[in-house]
């Protein structure tokens, strides 16, 4: 089941700061995330994950239902 959004976007330019350089040389410097949604057994869930750009190690996540 689709649920809009009630409030409006965010529509503000944000400066690209890692500008697709994803090679990088210390932990942590750069981090990004992945919101996910899924339906297991007729239920919505989401997961979101924090993913270190430099070993590309899971450093973060949230999950549950919605």
């Amino acid at each position: 089941m689709y649920r809009r959004h009630s409030k409006g976007s965010n529509k503000e330019k944000v400066e690209n700061l890692i500008n697709r350089q994803f090679q990088n040389n210390s932990l942590h410097s750069a981090l990004t995330s992945d919101l996910t949604y899924v339906k297991v057994n007729g239920v919505n869930n989401f997961i979101c994950l924090i993913l270190d750009l430099y070993n590309r190690e899971i450093v973060g996540y949230s999950a549950g239902k919605f």
